[in-house]
């Protein structure tokens, strides 16, 4: 064979894996809170702008800017599939301060042109902090929402399917006691269609009660599974994680902790046995922290689970951020002795930890009293390195007590990893939002410049979004395809690449 007929199949060859790539880019999508049901938050389909976007599409999703009403808004992360967002928000009543119930907006990722399907008649119905899960092999879309307040909440369980027809199906498919506000979290693992959430139940003060469950929903046979602990307890935002262990499913989460010495992780088996097992972790008789409000993170590299706490200190909190060996789960009498922590200080964590490949784990923090979340120079981003036990600040200024001030980040970061092209060193980019009156999606890097001993270089990359009347951003990006999206509650919907 002469050089000419190689290089030629050579040029063949590349031509069909580039448009192979090109290919698994365009099918590419980032499903459910955090990318997948490991909720590690890292991006794997493009990196996102890590210069000021050049296209930020601002979708005011209803005719006003809702800004008294307390559930109007965008209170959950996007999910994307095929060019197309899907974001479940609550609308807001033109000239008013009324909620308009809970809806969902399809919308182009290209040009931001949406279309809207309300998702219940009842205008109190509404979704609170609880990320969808979009089942791309069924098409189907699932979304939770609640109805009513304190003890009177009642929450349901919607399939939406023919998303791209005129006219969308919208069933409501399970239906239950109290608010559901964590993110839906999918058992992809296994050829099982086993979706899970959790809620919270409370009094008339809004104060949980203990009466909260966790649930394993049957996408394929529509049986609903209960898991109650029997001393009681509630989940907050908490979403679940689906881990591999011992050639077995488990799905493992974290409670609230609605009396004292109560928060908890919890490891529950897939399928079947669901709601069976009494693997128990008690974080709070164990290490003294009493609320579990993030996700649980799983990281196969390095072989362990990841989440934040907070714990109550004389009117205001103290955090954590917790790193639990997998081999620790399972063992008999000795669940979770393993765990270590990472102390925030004087700040509370509702922020699932991303895991970088690089190894740092990225959290988002705030200060929290009984009277005001956040408070100028105490909230941000930090990351923490358990192989040295540091922690250090990437935005605000929260561990060094220098630099610039910093807003609160109750949302979960979500990072991308390479190499700096300058200094040929690992680099993460890390993409969050901010909750406050003047919120909006920043861009940061973290470079590191010696590997021994593991120090770097932050820098601020960009801010944009947050022109809405309303800017709060509880919750954080989505991203696909170098695209990065991120909604508030003004029910403005940002689309950035």
């Amino acid at each position: 064979m002469n050089k000419f007929t190689i290089r030629k199949l050579l040029a063949i060859v590349f031509a069909v894996v580039l448009v192979l790539a090109l290919a698994l880019t365009a099918l590419a999508a980032w499903p459910s809170f955090q990318n997948d049901n490991s909720n590690n938050g890292v991006i794997t389909n493009g990196t996102p702008p890590t210069a000021t976007p050049t296209t930020v599409i601002s979708n005011g999703l209803t005719t006003n800017n809702p800004g008294g009403a307390v559930y109007t808004g965008i209170d959950a992360a996007s999910v994307i599939n095929g060019g197309t967002v899907y974001t479940v928000y609550n609308g807001g009543v033109a000239g008013s301060n009324a909620i308009g119930g809970a809806r969902l907006a399809i919308t182009d990722l290209a040009t931001g042109a949406s279309r809207n399907i309300q998702l219940d008649a009842q205008a109190d119905n509404v979704s609170q902090l609880s990320t969808p899960y979009l089942d791309t092999g069924t098409g189907t879309l699932y979304a939770l929402t609640t109805r009513g307040g304190g003890v009177s909440s009642v929450w349901a369980l919607w399939a939406v399917t023919n998303l791209s027809g005129a006219t969308p199906n919208v069933r409501q498919i399970a239906n239950g006691q109290w608010q559901a506000n964590t993110p839906i979290t999918p058992n992809t693992n296994v050829n099982a269609a086993y979706i899970y959430f959790g809620t919270w139940s409370t009094d008339a003060n809004y104060t949980g009660v203990g009466d909260g469950a966790y649930y394993q929903f049957d996408t394929s046979t529509g049986t609903l599974t209960q898991f109650k602990p029997v001393e009681g307890d509630d989940f907050y935002g908490a979403g679940a994680a689906i881990v591999p262990v011992n050639n077995a499913n488990y799905v493992v989460f974290g409670s609230d902790g609605y009396r004292a010495n109560l928060a908890s992780i919890y490891v529950q088996p897939v399928g079947a046995n669901f709601a069976t097992s009494a693997n128990v972790i008690p974080m709070s008789s164990r290490y003294s922290t009493d609320k579990i409000r993030s996700s649980v993170a799983h990281d196969a590299n390095s072989r362990a689970l990841y989440f934040t706490s907070r714990t109550a200190a004389s009117g205001t909190y103290t955090g954590e951020v917790w790193q639990l060996p997998i081999n620790s789960l399972l063992t008999a009498g000795n669940l979770g002795t393993l765990a270590t922590a990472a102390s925030l200080g004087n700040y509370a964590s509702t922020s699932t930890p991303v895991i970088s490949e690089n190894g740092y784990v990225y959290i988002g923090y705030y200060y929290y009293n009984a009277s005001f979340v956040g408070n100028g120079g105490v909230a941000g981003i930090l990351a923490a390195n358990f192989q040295t036990g540091s922690l250090f600040d990437v935005y605000g200024n929260g561990i060094s007590g220098t630099g610039t001030a910093g807003d609160p980040v109750q949302s979960s970061a979500i990072v991308s990893s390479g190499v700096d092209p300058d200094t040929e060193l690992p680099i993460d980019y890390i993409y969050f939002t901010t909750n406050s009156a003047s919120g909006k999606g920043y861009a940061y890097s973290y470079t590191e410049n010696s590997k021994i001993p593991r120090v770097g270089v932050v820098a601020s990359l960009w801010s944009a979004g947050g022109t809405s009347g309303n800017p709060y951003a509880v919750q954080g990006f989505a991203s696909d395809s170098g695209y990065l999206v991120y909604g508030d509650d003004g029910n403005n919907l940002y689309i950035m690449k």
